[in-house]
């Protein structure tokens, strides 16, 4: 099964086929997930080998485990299964390393221990990197229905998380141009959800948390 980012009318079950073992599913996973969980780790002093390892360790458990997830109907339940997931994956990571003697940099271990507080920043911060992440995936397969500016007025507002006065006055732009271009993009994602399959949608609530 091949997934075409840029048709917003392919199929993308990714979640079952990772259960069956495809290929294609895990290589999306890891376009999609790797370079921001591989950004997360090297800016918590873990090595870059030792970090690539992780990551692979955590796609290996994903996909083991996928066919056990159940969507429980509320916003967020796939990105919180999978904190759970790379959380698990880091401590039995780093108690098996030899490594793990050592002191690891920049609270890399406080920061797991935070991350599995649901109300800390180290969770907020995880949640809206995921959310980030998987609506940069979903961009890609609308971007040729959307114009050029229009796409640059979202992603600096929505993705860079910058005001939209901000966003007006750095494109030289009226305010309501922003709210515009966030409305047709937005209509656009909510377009594909409706076209895309439901097992692609258990990741992609991020869509709904950006309103």
């Amino acid at each position: 099964m091949a997934y075409d980012k840029k048709m917003n009318t392919t199929r993308m079950d990714m979640l079952s086929e990772l259960a069956k073992k495809d290929p294609a599913a895990w290589v999306y996973l890891n376009d999609v997930y790797g370079p921001s969980m591989l950004n997360w780790l090297l800016h918590y002093g873990i090595p870059h080998n030792e970090a690539e390892d992780l990551i692979q360790e955590v796609f290996i458990l994903v996909s083991n485990k996928i066919s056990d997830f159940e969507h429980n109907g509320r916003l967020g339940a796939f990105r919180a299964w999978l904190k759970a997931i790379t959380i698990n994956a880091a401590r039995n990571h780093f108690r098996k390393s030899a490594a793990s003697k050592k002191p690891h940099t920049n609270g890399f271990e406080e920061m797991l221990d935070a991350l599995e507080d649901p109300a800390s920043s180290f969770t907020r911060a995880f949640n809206i990197e995921h959310d980030h992440v998987v609506i940069k995936s979903l961009l890609q397969q609308v971007s040729s229905q959307v114009e050029s500016p229009t796409l640059a007025l979202f992603t600096y507002h929505v993705l860079d998380e910058n005001t939209a006065a901000e966003t007006a006055k750095e494109f030289n732009v009226n305010l309501g141009n922003v709210y515009v271009a966030k409305s047709r993009v937005m209509r656009k994602l909510r377009t594909l959800k409706s076209a895309i399959s439901e097992e692609f949608l258990l990741q992609s609530d991020a869509i709904e948390t950006i309103g």
